[in-house]
């Protein structure tokens, strides 16, 4: 799709062409050291139809790295995410103000994050079922 498609950037089918689902997808770039920018991620059903968001990071020495989350799955992360950073307090002691946009970088990342690293059977599967 063009740049800036607001729901999708890739469909995906299966080997039939029987089924298809969209992804959106986020990137990196090698010398960003400060994580994904999102826009405000919005829930499922301002949605319909995205059912997968795939982080790419690129890297200056390899091949990239491939997070893939469910899109709800993804929404509730950058938001946990911004709630702890919004929670807390500037170094003067004032409260965080929302700045319009997310951050999420690795830094941030659980378990669970990490183990989405190439998981690509979530897409798989979905295409198969």
């Amino acid at each position: 799709t063009p740049k800036n498609n607001p729901l999708f950037d890739v469909v995906t089918c299966n080997a039939e062409g029987t089924k298809a689902i969209s992804i959106q997808v986020k990137t990196r770039s090698v010398h960003n050291k400060q994580g994904w920018k999102l826009g405000v991620p919005t829930d499922s059903a301002a949605t319909p139809g995205v059912p997968f968001v795939v982080l790419v990071n690129l890297l200056d020495d390899r091949l990239p790295e491939f997070y893939i989350y469910r899109y709800p799955e993804f929404v509730a992360r950058v938001e946990d995410v911004f709630k702890g950073y919004i929670a807390k307090p500037k170094r003067s002691g004032e409260p965080r103000k929302d700045p319009g946009f997310r951050w999420f970088d690795e830094i941030n990342f659980t378990d669970e994050d990490r183990s989405r690293l190439n998981y690509w059977k979530t897409i798989i599967d979905s295409l198969r079922s």
